[in-house]
C-alpha cells in the first residue's frame, strides 16, 4: 500500500493516544522508521500495514473491527486535510451517487499514485427498503470491510448530514486475490430522504431481456466509416460478444492474424480488469454505470498489450453494447511501448491533454518525491544533531554551572564572581592508600564509581554544587553558583546523606567491611571563576577553601567535622551537634574550634541504592530538561520578559503558579515511585508514561513560575524521594 494509508493510521494513533503510543505500536509491529513517520507517496509492503494494525490492537487493547472502523473515519478526514475535500463533496448529490463515483475517482488517482490497487464499488436498489441500497465491494486485499463501514458512516455524516445503518450481508473470499463483501445501507430513520436517486440505477436490470433491433441503414447521416474515424477506440458487440464494429486505431492494435478475422469475439481479444466481473453481456449490464478497464489479450510484435478505459452503453435499437474507450496511457513513453502515436488519439479525446499534462506532472512529482526524501533526511539529521547538541550541553553542564555554561556557549566573557557566604565540604576515603595497594586498579575504579554515583545523586537532591573529585577526595559547595541563605544546612544534609550512603559500598579488599569516609566543612567567602580555555574548570579561590580542607584532613575518621564558622550558620534547632574543642591545623598558628555533626532530630538520612540512584538521576534529568527553556534565546527572552513585567514577584517568594508547579512535581514523584516499585517488565512502559504528558505539563508550567533550575531539581528530587518512601512497601 502507499504510505498515505499508513500515514492515516499513524495520525489516528498519535491524535488519539499520543506519539509515545505510536512508537510502541511501531516497536510491537517490528517496523523500523528513521523518524517514526511514513512517506505518503512511497509504496510499502502490505505485510507492514497488517502488522501495524495487529500491533495497534494489542497496544491499544481494542478489537480489529473497532480499530478498522475508527481507521475508516480517520482516513476520510485525512483525505479532507490532504486537499481532496472539494473533490469528495462533488462526487454526487446523494450517498448512492457518491459510492457509484468512487471507481472513477480511484481511476483518476492512479495518475498521482501509479500502481495503486484500489477496491471496486457497485450499488443496487435495496431489495426490501425503498430508500436504501446494496453496496457490492471487491478488493484484492482481505479484511478491510470494516474500514469501508467507517468511511461510509463518516461520509454520510460529514457530507450528506445523515445517519445510516450499515449491515454486512455477506463476505466471500473468491480467490486468494479477490475478496467480495455485500453491505446493506439504509437511512437511520424513516423521515430521511432516499440514499439514491432513481436515475442512479436507470439502465438495464439483471433480468431484463434484450429487445430485438436492427442495424441502421447505410444511408444514415453518420456512416459506419465516419463513426470509426471519429471514435477510433470503440467496440460494438452483441449479446453473444461478437464484434460488429471496431474503431480504426483499436483495430491497428491487433496482431496481423486477427486484424481481418471474422467473426471476432470480444472475450477472445480482451480481458476485464475493472470491475472484477466475468466478460459477459449480463455481467456488463449489471455494472453498466461503472468505469470499464480492459486489456488486450494480444499485441503486435515488440509492443506491450494495450489497456483501455471507457464507458459501456446499451443500445436497445440494435440490441448491442457500445464500448467507447481510450487507451490508458499517461506518458509519451507508454504510447511508444504500445505502438501508438498522438495522432491515433482524436482531438476531442482528453487523453491527449492527460499525456502532455502528466509529462509535466511527473517531473513535478519526481521533484516533490526527492524533496520529501531530502526533507526526511534533514529531519533525521536535525534530530541527530539535536541529540548530539543535548549531549554536548549536558557534558558542559556537568563540568560547569549552567549559568557559566550559557555564557561560554554564547561566547560571552565569564568574569570572576565574589561570594560573601558559602559552605565548602571536603571528604576522603579512610585507608584509601592501603586499598590501592591491596586491590587491582579496576577494582579501585569500580569502588569509586559506585561511591561517586551515590554522591552525585545526593548533590542533586540536596541542591549543592559538585566542584571536583581528585582521587578519593570529593569537593562540594553550597551557596554557589545560585546564592542562598541556607547553604550551611544544605551541606550539613548532604554530609549526613553521604555518610549513610557509604554503608552500602563495600571495600574491595575487605568485602564484608563498608567504606568509611572522613568529612569536613567550613563556611566563609570565596572567589569563583573559570580557569583555562581548552579544558575550562570552574575553580574556587580563598582562605575558605584551605580551612575546609584542613577541617577534613584534621578530622576524625567516620565523623562529620565542621568549623565554628559553619556551626554559627547552622540552625540551632534540629541538628545534633557535639563540641569537639580546639584543634590545631597544619600551617596555622592559632587553633580552630571545631564541632561534630551527629544527625538531625526529624530528618533521617536518605536510603538509596546504586540502581535507584541511577534511575532517579535519569528521571530528575528529564524533569530538569523539561522544566528548563529549550534554547538560549528563549531563556534570555523569558528572563527579560519576566524582569520587565509589571508586579513582578521577588525571586524567593512563592506564588500560586509556584505552588501549582510543586503539585505537578509531586505528581512526577508519585509516578517515579510507581516506576521504581514496578516489575522489571512493566518499568520501561511506565517510565515512558511518566516522561511524556506530565513532563510536557511541567515544561509549560516552568515558563510561569519564579523557581531557578536548581530549585526545580531540588523540589523534584524531594517529591520523588518523599513519594518513594511513602509508597506502600
Amino acid at each position: 500500500m502507499f504510505g498515505f494509508v499508513n500515514n492515516a493510521l499513524e495520525n489516528l494513533v498519535i491524535r488519539t493516544y499520543g506519539f509515545d503510543t505510536w512508537k510502541e505500536v511501531l516497536i510491537e509491529a517490528g517496523v523500523s522508521l528513521d523518524d517514526h513517520h511514513f512517506l505518503k507517496s512511497f509504496l510499502y509492503d502490505d505485510f507492514d500495514t497488517y502488522a501495524l494494525v495487529d500491533a495497534a490492537c494489542t497496544v491499544l487493547n481494542v478489537t480489529t473491527e473497532e480499530l478498522m472502523e475508527k481507521f475508516g473515519d480517520q482516513f476520510f478526514h485525512w483525505c479532507e486535510e490532504s486537499g481532496y475535500d472539494q473533490m469528495l463533496r462533488l462526487l454526487g448529490r446523494t450517498l448512492g451517487e457518491f459510492l457509484a463515483s468512487l471507481d472513477a475517482l480511484h481511476d483518476h488517482l492512479q495518475l498521482t499514485y501509479p500502481g495503486m490497487q484500489a477496491p471496486s464499488f457497485r450499488i443496487e436498489q435495496h431489495p426490501s427498503h425503498p430508500k436504501g441500497l446494496y453496496l457490492f465491494y471487491s478488493s484484492v486485499r482481505t479484511g478491510l470491510q470494516n474500514v469501508v463501514r467507517g468511511i461510509i458512516l463518516t461520509v454520510a455524516r460529514s457530507i450528506f448530514h445523515t445517519e445510516v445503518i450499515i449491515d454486512t450481508v455477506d463476505t466471500t473470499q473468491v480467490t486468494p486475490f479477490l475478496f467480495l463483501a455485500t453491505f446493506s445501507i439504509v437511512p437511520a430513520s424513516d423521515d430521511q430522504e432516499s440514499l439514491l436517486q432513481q436515475s442512479s440505477l436507470t439502465g438495464v436490470g439483471r433480468n431484463k431481456a434484450l429487445s430485438p433491433g436492427s442495424f441502421p441503414p447505410e444511408d444514415q447521416v453518420l456512416s459506419k466509416a465516419s463513426f470509426c474515424h471519429l471514435f477510433p477506440f470503440h467496440v460494438l458487440f452483441d449479446r453473444d460478444m461478437e464484434i460488429k464494429q471496431m474503431g480504426n486505431s483499436l483495430r491497428r492494435l491487433l496482431p496481423p492474424a486477427l486484424e481481418n478475422k471474422s467473426p471476432l469475439y470480444l472475450n477472445k481479444i480482451m480481458t476485464m480488469e475493472r470491475p472484477q466481473i466475468s466478460l459477459s453481456c449480463d455481467a456488463i449490464l449489471q455494472h453498466i454505470h461503472s468505469v470499464f478497464a480492459m486489456k488486450m489479450r494480444h499485441s503486435r510484435v515488440d509492443f506491450k498489450a494495450a489497456r483501455l478505459r471507457g464507458q459501456m452503453m446499451y443500445l436497445p435499437q440494435i440490441d448491442c453494447i457500445l464500448y467507447i474507450c481510450s487507451p490508458r496511457v499517461h506518458r509519451l513513453k507508454e504510447l511508444d511501448e504500445h505502438g501508438l502515436y498522438l495522432s491515433d488519439i482524436p482531438l476531442h479525446d482528453a487523453t491527449r491533454e492527460i499525456v502532455m499534462t502528466t509529462e509535466a506532472l511527473n517531473a513535478h512529482l519526481n521533484m516533490v518525491q526527492k524533496l520529501e526524501e531530502t526533507t526526511n533526511e534533514l529531519m533525521v539529521s536535525k534530530n541527530a544533531l539535536t541529540n548530539e547538541k543535548s549531549r554536548t550541553d549536558a557534558l558542559l553542564h556537568s563540568i560547569l554551572p549552567k549559568s557559566v555554561a550559557r555564557q561560554i556557549l554564547t561566547k560571552q566573557e565569564v568574569a570572576p564572581e565574589w561570594f560573601n557566604e558559602v559552605t565548602i565540604l571536603f571528604s576522603d576515603i579512610c585507608g584509601f592508600t592501603s586499598i590501592c595497594g591491596e586491590c587491582s586498579p579496576i577494582e579501585v575504579i569500580g569502588m569509586l564509581n559506585e561511591l561517586y554515583t551515590l554522591f552525585d545523586y545526593l548533590t542533586t537532591v540536596n541542591n549543592v554544587y559538585k566542584v571536583e573529585t581528585i582521587g578519593d577526595a570529593y569537593m562540594v559547595v553550597g551557596g554557589l553558583p545560585d546564592r542562598c541563605a541556607d547553604h550551611a544546612s544544605l551541606i550539613a544534609n548532604f554530609a549526613m546523606d553521604m555518610k549513610h550512603a557509604c554503608s552500602s559500598v563495600m571495600r574491595p579488599d575487605k568485602p564484608d567491611e563498608p567504606i568509611q569516609i572522613r568529612i569536613g566543612f567550613h563556611s566563609g567567602e570565596v572567589m569563583a571563576g573559570v580557569v583555562g580555555t581548552k579544558t575550562p574548570r570552574y575553580c574556587l579561590f580563598g582562605d575558605c577553601v584551605n580551612i575546609a580542607s584542613r577541617t577534613e584532613s584534621n578530622g576524625v575518621a567516620g565523623r562529620i567535622n565542621l568549623s565554628d564558622d559553619a556551626y554559627v550558620k547552622l540552625p540551632q534547632n534540629g541538628y545534633i551537634l557535639e563540641d569537639r574543642g580546639d584543634v590545631a591545623f597544619k600551617g596555622r598558628s592559632d587553633r580552630m574550634h571545631c564541632w561534630f555533626l551527629n544527625g538531625h532530630n526529624t530528618r533521617p538520612p536518605r536510603r538509596i541504592s546504586i540502581e535507584q540512584a541511577r534511575q532517579e538521576s535519569s528521571l530528575i534529568a528529564a524533569i530538569t530538561e523539561a522544566s528548563s527553556t529549550t534554547s538560549l534565546t528563549e531563556f534570555e527572552d523569558g528572563r527579560q520578559l519576566h524582569s520587565a513585567s509589571p508586579g513582578n514577584t521577588p525571586k524567593n517568594s512563592v506564588t500560586d503558579m509556584d505552588m501549582q508547579f510543586v503539585r505537578n512535581t509531586i505528581d512526577i514523584g508519585m509516578a517515579a515511585a510507581q516506576v521504581t516499585s514496578a516489575q522489571p517488565r512493566q518499568r520501561e512502559r511506565k517510565s515512558s508514561v511518566v516522561k511524556a504528558p506530565v513532563l510536557e505539563a511541567l515544561a509549560q508550567d516552568r515558563t510561569h513560575h519564579s523557581f531557578s533550575p536548581s530549585t526545580v531539581r531540588s523540589v523534584a528530587s524531594e517529591s520523588a524521594m518523599h513519594a518513594r518512601y511513602s509508597a506502600p512497601g
